[in-house]
């Protein structure tokens, strides 16, 4: 379990995830190194990560939500054949570990009909497999679970005077228009692998391990942010948080209920995620929760207020294996080894 200090620096880095240590101590009221060893010591321990993401729908490639039913004993081989995927995210076993689902974000057109068309279909391990273009995402405005009552009012300002736009985590980020860009360059490309890593690298350090100069670095990751081709995230072990139960929701909703269903459910502590799907259901919601008392309280009143939803199907997670850029080992986060993308 993290403390107030800790929860205050998660909030915090929602803001910017770059900012210095100096400029949160400030606002914090605490030293820079007292937050400096704060944020290693929850980078070391599996709480949290910073890293970046690339944005493939403004290149006209929409995410796909993944779910598929195993061949008996091959849950856990499957899950974690997808979680060593690059570009597969948000694998869990869930539904009593009878289901895998996870987040495809295709790099390029080629990329998905090999995985979607070709490999997945046919592989010896996927008894059943069920594929949801992911439309639209519904712009959380809350913040982190567990983190959202962390900071004062006061701080909150300070943090948003001193804070830059192209560091905030992408709960912060507008809808971005599709097929309107290129595919990242060789240059990009080699940035891009090192703030994946680690999304606090010093420009300059990401600079020579690129072969350009720090200005350059500097330079494209504004523009790439800017473009919304590039997004600062921030990955966290929710058990750290007091959440220790975990679901996704598929819902159907009416048609004119469904924009109102999508938005107040994205306001809500639990729900970090919310997108609009195609298939057979339309919505799609990743939440997370204390205890199972808590699961009630949600179903019973989050959801029970909102008028529209004609069916629900709540799917337990019973293994998180990987989130968007960690691996997820139990309660905490292990960093993704390079991994050779095709």
């Amino acid at each position: 379990m993290i403390d107030d200090l800790d929860r205050k620096i998660l909030r915090a880095l929602t803001f910017d995830v770059r900012l210095p240590f100096a400029t949160l101590g400030s606002v914090l009221g605490v030293s820079e190194q007292t937050v400096k060893r704060r944020y290693e010591r929850l980078v070391r321990a599996g709480v949290a990560r910073v890293f970046v993401m690339q944005n493939t729908q403004v290149i006209g490639l929409p995410r796909w939500l993944l779910r598929m039913r195993p061949m008996p004993g091959e849950t856990g081989r499957l899950a974690d054949l997808l979680a060593g995927h690059p570009d597969i995210s948000w694998v869990t076993e869930q539904s009593g570990s009878t289901e895998v689902a996870a987040i495809y974000r295709p790099p390029s057109e080629s990329a998905r009909n090999d995985l979607l068309r070709d490999r997945l279909p046919r592989t010896s391990l996927i008894a059943d497999l069920r594929m949801q273009s992911i439309l639209f995402r519904y712009v959380s405005d809350g913040g982190l679970p567990g983190t959202r009552d962390a900071l004062t009012v006061d701080q909150e300002r300070a943090l948003l005077a001193v804070a830059d736009p192209a560091h905030r985590v992408v709960d912060l980020l507008e809808q971005t228009p599709h097929g309107i860009q290129t595919p990242l360059d060789a240059v990009d490309e080699r940035i891009v692998a090192v703030l994946e890593r680690d999304g606090r690298t010093p420009y300059a350090a990401v600079a020579r391990a690129v072969g350009v100069g720090p200005a350059r670095v500097t330079q494209r990751v504004a523009a790439l942010v800017a473009s919304g081709r590039l997004y600062f995230d921030l990955d966290l072990a929710m058990m750290a948080l007091g959440f220790h139960r975990g679901a996704q929701l598929y819902l159907s909703c009416a048609p004119s209920a469904l924009d109102r269903i999508g938005r107040e459910l994205a306001r809500a502590e639990e729900v970090p995620f919310v997108g609009m799907t195609s298939g057979p259901t339309n919505l799609t919601a990743s939440a997370v929760f204390r205890d199972d008392a808590h699961i009630y309280e949600f179903v019973t009143g989050t959801l029970g207020r909102l008028d529209g939803i004609t069916s629900m199907d709540l799917a337990p997670i019973s293994r998180p294996v990987k989130s968007a850029r960690s691996f997820q080992a139990g309660a905490v986060l292990s960093a993704i080894p390079p991994l050779a993308r095709r």
